[in-house]
């Protein structure tokens, strides 16, 4: 039976930066808020549909950052799951 090759630290370092990004792009979701604040002062109509233009960015934004952050733990585990199975299942030898 062939082994599975996989690189395992590439695979962690791939999700160690996919976590971090996602982090990055929730906090940046926080930051949009910002710009409804910006238009304070505005005309009502302009007020109005730039806050429901910060709230609608800014909750895609912290979806997709939870999606991008569950991508680097799914890299993770897979690493960690790769290990398990090399070190502990996997013949040593080619048959």
């Amino acid at each position: 039976m062939s082994r599975i090759e996989v690189d395992i630290a590439g695979l962690e370092s791939a999700g160690m930066l996919a976590s971090s990004a996602g982090s990055d792009v929730v906090a940046l979701a926080g930051e949009v808020q910002a710009v409804a604040g910006a238009g304070g002062g505005a005309p009502p109509a302009t007020e109005a549909a730039l806050g429901a233009m910060a709230g609608a960015w800014s909750a895609g934004l912290a979806m997709l950052g939870e999606e991008i952050h569950g991508v680097g733990m799914a890299a993770d585990a897979a690493a960690a799951l790769y290990l398990q199975a090399d070190t502990g299942s996997m013949c040593p030898s080619g048959g």
